[in-house]
């Protein structure tokens, strides 16, 4: 019904606003923390894309429902390689462009692919690819069991 989601709008809203005035606050009286504001902005602009707009886009869905995920990885990334790879130059920087030169080639393939024709048949092989990606994060980021990664990425 129209009242849940008119009420979901408002709730949301006043969430923001009390996050927002606790943010004045801090400004004001103690340390700001720039980055996790940024990412709250960021966070807020697309949760109200996701959830409270009827009229998204699937595909914009699938994106904006994501991209989070993807910057925290690229951050880890420059970060492990940082820490344990002082020596090599610019590696995260390279697997940054790679991705983002991937996510647009598979977001072009996806989008034609609901037409059907050709660009149908590639839909499945790039989405097992995003699905086999999480397999290996398993298998890599063994927090629980790798003590050295776990104080090198966490501390």
């Amino acid at each position: 019904p129209l009242i849940f989601f008119n009420s979901a709008k408002v709730l949301f809203w006043v969430f923001v606003a009390v996050y927002f005035a606790r943010q004045a606050y801090m400004l004001l009286y103690s340390v700001l923390n720039l980055p996790k504001v940024l990412l709250v902005v960021a966070t807020v602009g697309t949760s109200y894309l996701i959830n409270l707009d009827p009229f998204m886009p699937l595909l914009m869905l699938l994106v904006l429902d994501s991209i989070y995920h993807d910057v925290q990885y690229q951050g880890w990334m420059a970060h492990y390689q940082k820490k344990f790879f002082p020596n090599v130059k610019n590696v995260a920087g390279k697997w940054l462009a790679a991705s983002i030169v991937y996510g647009i080639i598979a977001g072009v393939l996806e989008y034609y692919s609901f037409s059907g024709g050709f660009f149908a048949y590639l839909f499945v092989p790039f989405s097992m690819l995003v699905a086999y990606h999480y397999y290996v994060d398993g298998l890599i980021w063994k927090f629980r069991k790798d003590h050295r990664l776990r104080k090198t990425l966490l501390d």
